[in-house]
């Protein structure tokens, strides 16, 4: 499906509205999402969350290339994607992906990262450009207050490729879970310029 069809138009039109419309189809209906503008304005952070109670597929964000599809965040703070797979222990958001899109940051603050997520199973980063945020690129975090076991809120399989992070305030990849991203792969990526460190 393209976002198209939830009215996002491209620059220099706020699409947050329709895009987040466009994720809340998906998130009930798993689907891909593509985005054939070569630039999207996003005002606020966009999120995407397990429909319900157990196990559940994620959608597949897609653009025309990392170099070609941007989608720039002007929010006030706060990640642009808001990745949550479990609102109860054990759930997980399955098989989430973004592909061939070049994500844009302000550099506002420390919190505002490209993407962040907590309980996804085997997500995917691939052919990402990620630049220009005051956070990290990508932040993975757990919550023990959910549950006392940190493996319930965990991410696990995650896989980025052929992904370049540049200009970021934070790391390029953070790891920021209590017991750590259980198996990480990280291939044919490139950290540039990230203040933190890769």
């Amino acid at each position: 499906y393209s976002v198209e069809r939830w009215g996002a138009k491209g620059f220099p039109a706020d699409d947050t509205a329709a895009i987040q419309a466009a994720l809340d189809f998906a998130r009930e209906t798993p689907c891909v999402l593509f985005f054939p503008a070569p630039r999207y304005l996003v005002h606020r952070t966009l999120t995407i969350t397990n429909p319900g109670d157990t196990r559940a597929s994620a959608p597949t964000l897609r653009g025309r290339g990392s170099e070609f599809t941007n989608i720039e965040f002007r929010g006030a703070s706060g990640p642009l994607f808001r990745v949550t797979g479990v609102k109860k222990a054990g759930q997980f958001l399955h098989d989430l992906a973004f592909e061939k899109l070049r994500l844009i940051g302000k550099g506002r603050d420390t919190d505002e990262h490209a993407i962040e997520m907590m309980g996804c199973y085997a997500p995917g980063i691939r052919n990402v450009s990620i630049t220009g945020f005051g956070g990290d690129g990508i932040r993975v975090i757990g919550d023990l207050t959910m549950d006392a076991n940190p493996d319930f809120t965990a991410t696990i399989f995650l896989a980025i490729e052929g992904c370049t992070i540049s200009r970021t305030g934070g790391h390029g990849f953070r790891d920021d879970h209590p017991i750590g991203c259980p198996s990480v792969s990280i291939e044919r990526c490139v950290f540039n310029m990230c203040g933190a460190g890769g």
